[in-house]
């Protein structure tokens, strides 16, 4: 049996949590271009992560990671974060960077490794390839 919210207050909640859901691919977007605007990442930046196979996650302070973690809690799954939505998120601001992910197998294959790891990590599983932060 479907159940009816009792009124307004919980139609509101139910709301907001579809919006949040709705829109978190874009509220992590720019969380993302944030941080690497922050950081001046280049392309040479970038590529030197591939080479050193560099752990993004962890190179995160705490309050950069939280509100990834936050936004995770709240929309329950963030599968959409892959490294197609990454080089699409980050093209804009980042076009160099986004074509060295789409141009260059290794960089794809790095890019992939950390976005499984940031999943892992922001909804609370561990895998072997992610450690707890």
């Amino acid at each position: 049996m479907v159940r009816e919210p009792a009124d307004i207050k919980e139609w509101g909640g139910l709301l907001f949590r579809g919006l949040v859901i709705k829109l978190a691919p874009q509220v992590a977007e720019g969380m993302l271009v944030g941080i690497l605007k922050e950081k001046k990442v280049s392309w040479k930046g970038a590529s030197d992560w591939v080479q050193n196979n560099t752990n993004l996650w962890k190179s995160l302070e705490p309050d950069e990671r939280a509100p990834f973690k936050d936004l995770a809690q709240r929309v329950g799954s963030i599968d959409w974060l892959d490294a197609d939505w990454v080089i699409e998120a980050i093209k804009g601001d980042f076009p160099t960077v986004a074509s060295l992910f789409l141009g260059w197998r290794k960089a794809n294959n790095w890019l992939k490794r950390q976005c499984e790891i940031i999943r892992n990590e922001v909804e609370g599983r561990t895998t072997p390839n992610s450690e707890p932060a």
